[in-house]
């Protein structure tokens, strides 16, 4: 899992912030036409977030 996370860009660490989420704590792993799917670094778990 952690192999296919790539660093956060300008407009994830805008959204993670309007979601009231630390950018810090996330990597972007995929982004669909309706979604955004990150990582979360402490639990090692995934997150979808609907846009």
């Amino acid at each position: 899992m952690f192999a296919r996370c790539k660093e956060l860009n300008q407009k994830h660490i805008r959204f993670l912030k309007e979601q009231g989420l630390d950018p810090k704590e996330f990597l972007h792993i995929e982004t669909g036409y309706d979604y955004y799917k990150f990582y979360h670094i402490g639990t090692g778990k995934e997150l979808t977030l609907r846009r």
